[in-house]
């Protein structure tokens, strides 16, 4: 019996190890390291661009060949660095809809590029959501690479069009098919309908004195635009070493910022105000803005053909024509005073997308400490030269010192939207509080008591890499106002270094976790330390498999972010994950489902604390994982829940599909009556044997009444 389980435990072994090798260590030779700066000290980042005349990146350039002037007087470089990742072709849009990861991990490479798509609800017309869309899932689907980070963010939409920072293009898009455009009319239009209107009444003079009637709620939204780029800008500063960039997708403020004395628009000051200190915000933590205006070839008249009362020949001073001027100055502000261009009046936005994909991939990074660090709200110029001639040069031409707190300004009765997964949020209608940055509260529970190390992990907008670690939510139903949600925590064994001492090997984890609201709120704060003292034979379980931790949090409906960070005692190493999750409503009536949990046979040998769940389904513990060899055995399992009357007979199914979405054969059937008990666990058992080395897609659906439920868990299968 003995040898037989030896023998058995050396085949799992094998097994787990194919399992957990995939594309990560390929991906990550590719991948530049990220630049390195000194820390303790106040550096200034700087992203250069350096083309030749035909506008190819010059990637030869030695540190000797660059000098940097602030405010004049030459720099002292204490970074150098040049970035250049591989050029990736344009790839058409997948056939087939990608279904959502449900595992978050960092086993990949770090992030080679960071971007951030702003879709500007405030500044962008309901007719014109469609180009922003089809712009939007242009570039994410052709130009976003699988180890590029971005994120999207909606100021203004729902919270259903924002998603934070992931791989997943999926997710991204899903965010993109959510946005809203709500742009306010023309101000020249409604003043001169007031004018016309009192023109036909004898003595009476225009409601508003010929100001702007909608001025207080023009004002607002052009400031949450402002105040929105400065939080994110600062939201952003935790990235160091990387080029940044940001696309906004809007048709810019129209506001008359010239307009200083109030004649029309009375709150140009404001207005010109918070554009400064987003432009600031933006040069001062190395983001590059990229302005895309979707009117394309569009003139201004053109969008007055619905407006009969508006005659361009009867205003005197301000007209339609010069708004959209004002607009699209205000993106060319933007962009190039970061180092961006704005991408206008164009209808093909391809060569405008190719060239931010390139300035993106190949760039130098140099740093610099002036010998005195900028005051708050003081403006430096930058300048970078390069002794080499027949060069083009491009970077931000200055920064601000950071200032000390959010502009502020009177808010209206409309309450404001909080950000979804971390992100500020303005509100609906560009009327509330100005929007911060996340920051992790130095006495959450979370954060309380680890070390430092951990802690600036946990207040990252990015994933880390180092400590490879994977991540599972599954949403259980609660107490009736929360949801049980579960955690499957792994840390890959492969990492890990152990001590040894008296035959045993040693090795301490040290595991936190937290979750982050629609608010930006820190909270469900836990940890756990796991001292290993392992056998010779445990030592080999470890090093192929991991360790897992699994967990539990109670969460309200809602969208939060799971972060997770991890440390190993013995190297320092430390990484941290992120996930994105949304807990449902708790349905009522009819039959309803949890969220899919897969084990295999496999998952035995990774040493586990915490409590499992499922047990009567799963005979093994939940894993992360979702690349198993042939030949495993796989088991998917779901909590069925009934109502307490009014249920009627359902069939929950269990299809595997191929990624293409053609079907693989594997089509199991369970008939869900509605007498039995008001939870029941449903195991699905997998045979990966019969599927031939590829990805799938397991679609587990529960079908009653009429009612339709469907959870959806993209996997792998290698071949042994």
């Amino acid at each position: 019996m003995t040898v037989r389980i030896a023998a058995l435990l050396s085949v799992l072994l094998v097994a787990a190890g194919a399992a957990t090798r995939g594309p990560a260590a390929a991906v990550q030779a590719t991948q530049p390291p990220a630049p390195r700066f000194r820390s303790g000290i106040d550096v200034v980042e700087v992203a250069v661009l350096v083309k030749d005349r035909a506008g190819k990146p010059v990637t030869d350039l030695t540190r000797n060949e660059i000098t940097v002037l602030e405010n004049g007087t030459p720099q002292t470089l204490v970074a150098f660095e040049r970035v250049s990742i591989p050029a990736r072709a344009a790839s058409p849009p997948a056939s087939v809809p990608q279904a959502p990861k449900d595992v978050a991990s960092n086993e990949g490479p770090p992030p080679a590029r960071v971007f951030v798509l702003v879709l500007d609800s405030h500044h962008v017309a309901a007719t014109r959501v469609r180009a922003v869309q089809a712009l939007a899932r242009q570039f994410i689907e052709r130009y976003i690479g699988p180890g590029d980070y971005a994120a999207v963010f909606s100021p203004g939409a729902l919270a259903a069009a924002t998603q934070d920072f992931t791989t997943d293009k999926a997710r991204l898009i899903a965010a993109v098919d959510q946005f809203t455009g709500m742009k306010m009319g023309s101000a020249v239009v409604e003043v001169e309908r007031e004018r016309a209107a009192a023109a036909g009444v004898r003595g009476a003079i225009p409601m508003h004195a010929g100001h702007d009637p909608s001025d207080s709620e023009r004002t607002d939204r052009a400031v949450a635009l402002a105040s929105t780029l400065e939080a994110l800008a600062n939201h952003l500063e935790r990235i160091s070493g990387r080029r940044k960039t940001l696309l906004l997708f809007s048709e810019g403020i129209d506001y008359d910022q010239a307009d200083v004395l109030g004649k029309v628009q009375r709150s140009a000051n404001d207005v010109m105000h918070g554009m400064g200190r987003a432009i600031g915000a933006l040069m001062r933590t190395n983001v590059a803005l990229y302005a895309v205006d979707p009117r394309a070839l569009n003139s201004a008249d053109a969008d007055l053909l619905e407006t009969p009362i508006y005659n361009p020949t009867a205003a005197p001073t301000r007209t339609v024509a010069d708004e959209q001027t004002d607009s699209i100055r205000t993106l060319h502000s933007l962009s190039e005073s970061t180092g961006g261009f704005a991408a206008v009046n164009r209808n093909d936005f391809t060569g405008a997308f190719e060239r931010i994909d390139l300035e993106s991939s190949s760039y130098y990074v140099i740093g610099y400490a002036p010998e005195r660090p900028a005051k708050p709200g003081e403006f430096r110029s930058i300048q970078v030269k390069v002794s080499r001639p027949d060069v083009r040069i491009s970077a931000r031409n200055g920064y601000s010192g950071k200032a000390e707190t959010a502009m502020r300004r009177p808010v209206s009765d409309y309450s404001a939207n909080e950000p979804a997964s971390g992100f500020p949020m303005a509100s609906p209608r560009g009327r509330g509080r100005a929007p911060e940055p996340i920051n992790v509260p130095a006495a959450s529970p979370a954060t309380r008591g680890l070390s430092s190390q951990l802690q600036e992990l946990l207040a990252s907008p990015l994933p880390q890499a180092g400590l490879p670690m994977r991540l599972q939510a599954v949403t259980l139903r609660g107490d009736g106002r929360k949801s049980d949600v579960r955690l499957v925590v792994e840390v890959l064994g492969g990492a890990l270094r152990f001590e040894e001492r008296g035959g045993r090997f040693n090795e301490r984890l040290e595991l936190a976790l937290m979750t982050v609201s629609d608010g930006g709120r820190a909270s469900n704060g836990t940890s756990i330390d796991i001292d290993l003292r392992l056998t010779p034979e445990d030592l080999e379980r470890v090093k192929s498999t991991g360790v897992r931790w699994l967990s539990a949090l109670s969460l309200p409906p809602g969208r939060h972010q799971l972060r997770v960070a991890g440390r190993a005692g013995a190297t320092g190493v430390s990484g941290m994950i992120t996930q994105d999750i949304i807990v449902p409503e708790i349905r009522r009536a009819g039959l309803d489902m949890s969220g899919v949990t897969i084990t295999s046979v496999p998952s035995v040998l990774m040493i586990t604390r915490g409590k499992a769940w499922l047990d009567r389904a799963l005979p093994t513990p939940p894993t992360a994982a979702r690349r198993f060899v042939a030949g495993d055995q796989m088991v998917a399992a779901v909590e069925v829940y009934r109502p307490e009357k009014g249920a009627s007979d359902g069939t929950l199914t269990a299809r595997i599909e191929r990624a293409d979405g053609s079907p693989s054969g594997f089509n199991e059937r369970r008939v869900v009556r509605a007498a039995g008990p008001r939870t029941e666990e449903i195991g699905v058992p997998i045979d990966t044997a019969k599927l031939p080395a590829s990805q799938y897609v397991l679609r587990m659906t529960l079908e009653a009444g009429g009612e339709r439920v469907e959870r959806v868990i993209p996997f792998e299968v290698v071949a042994r």
